[in-house]
Formats: structure tokens, sequence, C-alpha cells
């Protein structure tokens, strides 16, 4: 999903900073990765509440790991980090709300 929103904002700009894909897929695997494990573990936190509240509750997580992840990264890369010609933060939060969004949906139909 964060691809998607990366090759989007590209084709919105005339693929300015298309050189930039590879490097954002390296950091993008990590975040899923860090994500999935996040998520594996709300959705065994929040399996018994009711709809509303698994909802609520994995949107905000999800954004929360994707800022996060975002400030981890741009700690270790310092100013290298502004050298990304698209916005990885927005890419990295719908990922991660996808994602999280994805488990809890599931998360009734398949117990580990």
């Amino acid at each position: 999903m964060e691809a998607l929103a990366a090759i989007g904002f590209l084709a919105a700009n005339s693929w300015f900073g298309a050189g930039d894909l590879r490097s954002f897929a390296q950091w993008s695997i990590m975040f899923a990765v860090v994500s999935v494990c996040i998520a594996a573990i709300v959705r065994l936190t929040l399996l018994r509440r009711g709809a509303a509240l698994r909802y609520f509750l994995a949107t905000f997580c999800g954004l929360v790991t994707s800022f996060a992840f975002t400030w981890v990264v741009a700690l270790l890369l310092g100013p290298w980090f502004g050298a990304f010609s698209f916005p990885v933060l927005y890419c990295w939060m719908l990922g991660g709300l996808g994602r999280m969004l994805f488990t809890v949906s599931f998360a009734r139909y398949n117990a580990i």
C-alpha cells in the first residue's frame, strides 16, 4: 500500500524523484515487518472488544506506529531524510493504517 501511495505522488509530479523508490522500498520492507508484529499484538489485545472500539484503537495504533517509524528513520538518516522527493510520512501512514484495519477486520475469523 505504501508503494501505491508513493507511485501516486510521483505520477502527480511527472515522475520527479522516481529514483527514490528503491530506498523507500527498502525502508518500507522494514516498516512492514515492524507494523505486522505490532498488528499481531493489537489483534490479540482487541479480539474481544466491540467493533467501534476495535476500529478506533486500530486506527490510532496504525497512525502512531507510522509516525514513530518515520521519526526513527528521520533520526537515523539525519539530513538525508529530506532528500526523499515525496512525503514518506503520508505513504507510511496510509500503509500502517491499512495494515492495522485489515488485521482487526479479520480478527474474528482466524484465531491464533
